[in-house]
């Protein structure tokens, strides 16, 4: 019985702890992070800034201390319980993961000025993602210069959080080391037209990203956790497990 229980217990997490959602990236390549699979510093992969294009950014201010502020936005459908979330951040000049910190919020509504608060910007500890291969922020007319290399980090929430279907904004700033210049937010490449990501500096509005004579920037970040099944899905896992049990029962009374 007690390995039914857990049999019922593992298919209702099946779909959990994992990435719910990515934003602007491949989740398995990370390709959209990077968009050379060589060719940056030290021959790592590399994020152009597309001087030709008219960009002009290597990342966004987002430091905790200055109250900068990033957000975008995404769109849940169905029920999603929330672990955490994952970025990815740069310190000019950093050969080492150096972000401790991670003041992460989120809000409910179509705009990050007006929406309703889910929970208020809180810090988390920043867990560096070894898996994840570094890649260098680098100029075109200047590819293989840094290091500026993005890494990815964790924060998990501690407590589970539980979205119902909508539009949500995701707001975070970092801290790290003060011996490097950042944190910064390098944007998603090659440029998103349709990109729709804000930044908030000190006490100023959420306004939206301009980089260079480019406009509509995304930025890059995963969900993590996992989804809630419909009632109807539990009702039949439920079913399942009860067929099972008399399945059990009448095998036993048959034995003695």
């Amino acid at each position: 019985m007690k390995r039914t229980i857990i049999f019922l217990a593992t298919a209702l997490a099946c779909v959990a702890n994992a990435q719910l959602y990515t934003n602007g990236y491949d989740a398995t390549t990370y390709e959209g992070i990077w968009d050379s699979e060589t060719g940056g510093f030290g021959g790592g992969r590399r994020s152009t800034v597309n001087t030709a294009a008219g960009e002009s950014v290597y990342g966004y201010d987002a430091q905790t201390v200055l109250n900068n502020t990033m957000a975008d936005d995404f769109t849940v459908t169905g029920t999603w319980s929330v672990t955490g979330f994952s970025f990815f951040l740069f310190q000019t000049d950093a050969t080492a993961p150096t972000i401790t910190t991670l003041t992460v919020g989120l809000k409910f509504g179509s705009d990050p000025n007006t929406a309703s608060t889910v929970f208020a910007p809180t810090a988390f500890t920043a867990v560096h993602d070894s898996t994840f291969q570094t890649v260098f922020r680098a100029f075109d007319t200047n590819p293989t210069e840094g290091p500026r290399g993005e890494v990815k980090y964790k924060m998990a929430m501690g407590n589970n959080i539980f979205l119902i279907p909508g539009q949500y904004w995701l707001t975070w700033s970092a801290a790290g080391s003060a011996s490097f210049p950042g944190p910064f937010q390098a944007p998603i490449v090659p440029h998103n037209a349709r990109g729709n990501a804000m930044q908030q500096m000190g006490s100023a509005s959420f306004l939206p990203l301009v980089n260079g004579t480019q406009n509509n920037d995304e930025l890059p970040f995963a969900v993590e956790g996992a989804l809630v099944p419909e009632p109807a899905t539990v009702a039949a896992l439920g079913l399942g497990f009860a067929a099972i049990v008399r399945r059990r029962r009448t095998r036993q009374s048959q034995r003695s």
